[in-house]
């Protein structure tokens, strides 16, 4: 078992329609969160002269929900915080989360976007993938969907027909939460001695002209560092490695190879 994350955990959010409710399930996340900050546009949540009633009580829903789950997050042990930005635009957006990295060096960084305009929803993505941190979308219902961004450049993927050959032998066999499943290392490789395509260098001369358990190995490696396959234990039985695709592995079989069947 891996020790637990000791680090800071950062949890910036951008204030939606039901503020309470998006902080509390990305709080059921794995990874403790050590710190809360709202991100709140100053347009949506200041009072604004010549505003219509409408326009005014959408402010105060606003300000009211931020108020909720500052209190939620104090309650839990969180210290909790809201930066207002205002002009709002992508460069301002990324000067805040660079001063909360540098307020928290070293912390990790985790990212919900909830609600707020497409410059605020940019800037966070943007400094997502600069602090390699994870982004969730979300829903009205304050369900939470992660959003991701490849591992690697479409050429590495495209370069080696065999990575598109493993991704189509376990098309259709994800990865069950919570279960141990999967092909096991095995007979996929007895079924890829078929399906092996030599990779060539630029000479074009064949780096792998057949098959082995090594550079085998090294595909699989690949495409699990790359976050397209996963590899788990089989229960009980330590020695047997079990393969299945990832949500992102299923995504890039149908954005590059669903064509092929």
């Amino acid at each position: 078992m891996s020790p637990p994350d000791r680090r800071e955990h950062v949890l910036v959010i951008s204030p939606g329609t039901d503020l309470p409710a998006i902080l509390a399930s990305a709080l059921s996340d794995p990874g403790a969160v050590t710190h809360a900050v709202v991100i709140a546009e100053g347009p949506l949540v200041t009072d604004r002269t010549g505003e219509t009633t409408q326009e005014r009580a959408a402010k105060v829903a606003v300000r009211a929900g931020i108020t909720r789950a500052h209190d939620l997050a104090i309650s839990l042990g969180i210290p909790a915080e809201q930066r207002t930005l205002d002009p709002v635009s992508v460069d301002t957006v990324c000067g805040t989360i660079q001063d909360l990295a540098t307020q928290h060096p070293g912390a990790r960084f985790s990212f919900v976007v909830s609600g707020g305009t497409a410059p605020l929803a940019l800037g966070i993505f943007r400094m997502a993938m600069w602090l390699d941190g994870d982004v969730y979308f979300a829903s009205r219902k304050a369900v939470l969907q992660k959003l991701t961004v490849p591992a690697m450049p479409a050429r590495a993927l495209a370069a080696n027909p065999n990575y598109e050959a493993i991704l189509t032998l376990l098309h259709k066999k994800p990865l069950v939460p919570g279960v141990v499943s999967g092909i096991p290392r095995d007979e996929l490789f007895r079924a890829m001695a078929d399906m092996n395509v030599p990779v060539r260098t630029r000479e074009g001369r064949p780096v792998h002209p057949t098959l082995t358990r090594g550079n085998f190995g090294q595909f699989l490696t690949t495409l699990v560092r790359w976050g397209l396959i996963a590899e788990n234990v089989m229960p009980g039985r330590e020695s047997i490695r079990l393969y299945t695709i990832t949500p992102d592995g299923e995504f890039a079989f149908a954005l590059y190879f669903s064509h092929a069947l």
